[in-house]
């Protein structure tokens, strides 16, 4: 369901949370005709009431007014692309080996696209990345993740705890 949060801007090294706005207006519409304003809840978002989902191809529009000053964006939803395989692998390197996730993602032929992927483990996230289609439009994109050395499981020291991957976790 659509929602939105809105934040006040910071200075980079304060240390303190960016305080959610209250009492904007916010209207999401899109290229369909379709336009709404979202309601603020107490859990910081703006969120739908009319069950609003975003539609793959479809533009929308984000309008906040806050006091005197609007703003506006636009963008166009991507395609969801599908993952074509996943693996674990071990692959030799120098003197030790290495874990890696092999994922085949089937791109989308014809569009220009930014992927973001998260690799979670044990519904904590483990490794995440961002990217573009550069080099495969159209085609598989073969994503290897390194998760951890052979040396590192077998060490099995504190310091690496939030790398290695052990029997049972559920990725």
């Amino acid at each position: 369901l659509a929602a939105v949060s809105i934040l006040q801007t910071r200075d980079v090294t304060d240390s303190v949370l960016s305080k959610t706005v209250r009492g904007a207006v916010v209207t999401l519409s899109s290229s369909n005709g379709q336009s709404e304003v979202l309601t603020y809840r107490n859990d910081g978002l703006y969120r739908s009431t009319l069950g609003t989902r975003g539609v793959p191809g479809t533009t929308y529009t984000l309008k906040v007014q806050i006091d005197d000053n609007q703003y506006v964006s636009s963008s166009t939803m991507q395609n969801k692309p599908t993952i074509a395989s996943a693996t674990f692998k071990w692959v030799k390197m120098l003197s030790d080996k290495m874990l890696f996730y092999q994922v085949n993602v089937q791109d989308i032929p014809g569009e220009v696209n930014y992927y973001c992927y998260r690799v979670y483990r044990n519904n904590r996230v483990y490794r995440w990345n961002v990217f573009k289609d550069i080099s495969n439009p159209g085609g598989k994109i073969p994503l290897n993740i390194a998760c951890m050395s052979k040396q590192q499981a077998d060490d099995n020291k504190e310091e690496d705890k939030d790398d290695i991957l052990h029997e049972g976790d559920e990725i």
